[in-house]
């Protein structure tokens, strides 16, 4: 029943946990020996081949014949078959610690969490904990019994313990070296002829075991003479500090960690604890059989020995205690056998064994689910190392929904990116993918790709190649593959971009339209759009959501459905100027200007371009009071009141040029640090001229488009009318109109409203005070109207009427602070 309850454990939802980076690179070797049918040691990398031909075998069970069909199950059934084998190791043993303390060893390796942990893992270790308890367990019974079969049992797990791992070698000078202590304090229970020709037979076999394994069965004899070799690597790696170099106690401090501030407790303190006893019980001088004695103090020593070792050595990973640990688990198992034999109370033992149950197997049990299931990958998990974590799965789907949607599916062509090639486990996530570059950084050479994913600390560079490399013109819009972080382990973020193309064959969608009458905003009292069905004949209407308010277009045209395809495409035009124009988004052309340092050159898209050099314009207009790089301003007042001094010196960082145009080259040069770069003031009126240029291009010359009220954009006249109605509200009273208009090749603008003190001033550094909303009704474009009704709030009155002297073409409506102080009216303004 025991091994079939650890059986269950060992192998049920072997594929939930996320690959480790060691599983994932031990994978690839596999998958090497899968496809081609060789296995060639490296002796500085990936450990013995047994792993991997062992492998082979479950594969071939399974009816798996290439790499891309194998899954986590068929890896982790190796070591969890392996696991479960070993539980039966303890009784090979029987007439050394007793048949009672094997059963006990039994039940402690079949609920041990580490050793449950690491049987669901593709590593060696397990392997080398079960050869090694072969290798013990065949020498014992030859010592024994003097069969043959023991002792070539023990030369061949003896050779696969050196064809599993080089750590072997600790374990055969700790099997030595425990020998000996074991002679000098214990009466040995028989002479020793291993070295007849029975010792020889074994050694033969463990040779020629080894042999068979590192030369991949005759394919590769100098895998005989790597796998001496390795040492000159190992031993060097075993002692050098790295981020595995952890200090001697932290085997120790694994194995009973306690940490009270935590909810759950993860330790392994029954078997510490019974080895400690075990150890003591070793000593004793009670055993009447020679025998037993001698191999209780064997063991005793080798457990001893092995946890030393490994506590000396500086590199430290946590599946490494397997090796002294199940020499604790059988000295757990003694223990518990002789306290069952101690004279004491009825009560005594009822507690004993109360005690047992509870920390032996309730505790065990509940540590052992939590840490295969909910912990499994969790960073309080102590077993789980520089594990991978559950985002990889989504970072897994979302490739695989682009390449269903891309025309080469998995022959899509991804670049992956990362320092010091940390991209794994992700070649064994795209492991059917056959055209992924993995590389260690951005290689300029390469052609851009559709999808890439990189590091966090690689994505500016990934930028600079995808919009920097290709010509004016020719270049691609990306956009973020994730909408959320992602993390590939604890800490290490990963980013992703495709390209918009891309994006929206595999993700776009159509968006839920909102209602504008939900908007908490006095925009949408303040400026009332009227057109009407009743009214106005052939008129459709469109909402979109995009740059963080609702846009609306009304159309009036026979066919409503030819109609719907021309605003579709205009609201996906404002969608991929977004991309291009936000701050908020990191690869948006602003978001790489705001994140380039002073000299750095950033080439920007015609777009881009365009409302840079109308922002330049309204600058030099308004004498600087329209400025797109009062960003840090902004944040500054968005931290509090800040003191006259802050003010002034960002002011004066702010002096002089933040930056030059070279439209022929369609490049930006920052030429200061902290550029804070903004174009909202400017970015939805470009929109409305594009989304109107793209109407137009349809064939549609009557519509009426406006950006959340803030800009509205007429084109013509609906048929028998002067124009499209809107009605202009006072904000501090909506019931009071201030002006009905019929906008007619023309644009209104507004800007202000509850807002105006959120508008910073650029030339004093200051919010807008006495000021509540102005409109502008103009026949400039929508990016030049929406730029000077920003600048409208800030600027003087003196220049605001100098500017309406200047610009006969303009009306201005400006609303004061001061509730009760009158309207300025400039301009040919229509009355109410």
């Amino acid at each position: 029943m025991v091994i079939g309850f650890g059986f269950w454990f060992r192998v049920y939802g072997l594929e939930a946990r996320p690959m480790h980076t060691d599983e994932a690179v031990h994978a690839a070797k596999f998958g090497t020996l899968m496809d081609e049918g060789f296995y060639a040691y490296d002796p500085d990398e990936y450990h013995g081949p047994t792993l991997n031909y062992l492998t082979l075998l479950v594969a071939k069970l399974r009816g798996q014949s290439h790499y891309t069909q194998i899954d986590e199950t068929t890896l982790r059934l190796v070591p969890a078959l392996i696991g479960t084998l070993l539980l039966l190791t303890p009784l090979l043993f029987f007439d050394g610690i007793g048949l009672r303390a094997a059963v006990f060893s039994t039940v402690l390796l079949a609920l041990s969490p580490a050793f449950v942990y690491f049987s669901r893992y593709y590593i060696q270790e397990m392997l080398l904990v079960l050869f090694t308890a072969g290798f013990l367990g065949g020498l014992w019974r030859y010592l024994r019994t003097e069969g043959r079969g023991w002792i070539l049992m023990a030369g061949v797990c003896a050779g696969l313990m050196h064809a599993t791992k080089e750590t072997c070698a600790f374990t055969f000078a700790a099997v030595l070296l425990a020998l000996l202590l074991s002679l000098v304090v214990a009466e040995s229970p028989t002479r020793f002829t291993l070295y007849n020709r029975n010792g020889l037979l074994g050694l033969l076999a463990a040779i020629v075991t080894s042999a068979l394994f590192f030369s991949s069965f005759g394919q590769n004899p100098d895998g005989i003479l790597d796998s001496v070799l390795t040492y000159t690597y190992w031993f060097g790696r075993a002692g050098q500090h790295s981020i595995h170099a952890h200090p001697w106690y932290w085997y120790l401090d694994l194995l009973v960690w306690i940490e009270f501030v935590q909810p759950i407790v993860w330790n392994e303190d029954v078997i510490v604890a019974g080895a400690l006893f075990g150890f003591f019980f070793a000593f004793r001088r009670h055993e009447t059989l020679s025998h037993r004695r001698f191999f209780c103090v064997f063991l005793a020593f080798f457990t001893l020995i092995m946890t030393v070792i490994y506590s000396a050595i500086p590199y430290k990973t946590p599946w490494c205690t397997l090796n002294f640990l199940y020499g604790m688990v059988l000295l757990a198992g003694l223990a518990g056998d002789r306290l069952l034999t101690w004279d004491m109370g009825s009560w005594s033992r009822r507690v004993m064994i109360s005690v047992f149950i509870l920390f032996g197997i309730a505790s065990p049990l509940v540590q052992s689910v939590l840490l295969n299931g909910r912990y499994a990958a969790h960073p309080g998990n102590p077993w789980a190392y520089a594990h991978t974590g559950p985002d990889v799965f989504e970072i897994d789907r979302v490739v695989r929904q682009a390449a269903a949607a891309h025309p080469d599916g998995k022959n899509m062509y991804i670049q992956v990116v990362a320092p010091g090639h940390d991209y794994w486990p992700l070649p064994w996530y795209l492991r059917d993918f056959s055209q992924v570059a993995y590389t260690a950084a951005v290689d300029g050479r390469q052609p851009n790709p559709d999808l890439v994913l990189c590091h966090a600390e690689s994505k500016p560079q990934i930028l600079r190649k995808l919009y920097d490399y290709p010509p004016p013109g020719q270049r691609q819009l990306y956009v973020p593959l994730f909408d959320d972080p992602i993390e590939l382990r604890p800490s290490v973020e990963w980013r992703g971009v495709l390209t918009r193309t891309l994006w929206e064959k595999a993700f776009g969608q159509a968006e839920p339209v909102p209602d504008p009458a939900a908007l908490k905003s006095d925009e949408v009292h303040a400026v009332q759009i009227e057109p009407s069905r009743r009214e106005i004949k052939n008129l459709v209407k469109f909402s979109h959501q995009a740059m963080n308010t609702v846009f609306e277009m009304w159309i009036q045209h026979d066919n409503g459905s030819y109609a719907g395809r021309a605003a579709r495409t205009a609201f996906h035009e404002a969608d991929r100027l977004e991309q291009e124009l936000s701050r908020f988004i990191d690869n948006s052309d602003i978001g790489r200007i705001n994140a380039a340092a002073a000299g750095d050159m950033i080439v920007v898209s015609p777009d881009t371009m365009a409302c840079l050099i109308a922002a330049e314009e309204a600058y030099d207009l308004t004498g600087g009071a329209f400025d797109v790089t009062v960003g840090p301003l902004v944040r500054l007042w968005k931290t509090g009141q800040p003191t006259p001094e802050a003010i002034a010196a960002l002011q004066q960082t702010r002096k002089g040029r933040a930056y030059t145009l070279t439209p022929d080259a369609m490049s930006v040069t920052v030429l200061r640090d902290n550029i804070g770069l903004d174009l909202s003031g400017v970015a939805k009126g470009y929109a409305l001229d594009r989304m109107a240029d793209i109407l137009r291009e349809w064939g549609i010359d009557r519509a009426l488009v406006h950006g959340g009220t803030s800009t509205v954009l007429a084109m013509g006249a609906p048929v028998e009318r002067d124009g499209w109605p809107v009605v202009l509200s006072n904000p501090y009273n909506p019931a009071e109109r201030l002006a009905r208009l019929e906008l007619a090749h023309q644009t209104l603008s507004c800007s202000g409203l509850d807002r105006g003190s959120h508008i910073i001033n650029p030339t004093t550094g200051h919010p807008v005070v006495d000021r509540r909303a102005v409109w502008l009704l103009t026949t400039a474009p929508g990016a030049m109207a929406d730029a000077l009704t920003t600048a409208l709030m800030v600027m003087p009155i003196e220049a605001v009427e100098t500017f309406s002297q200047t610009r006969p073409e303009a009306s201005l409506l400006l609303v004061f602070a001061d509730a009760a102080a009158p309207l300025l009216r400039l301009g040919d303004w229509p009355t109410p």
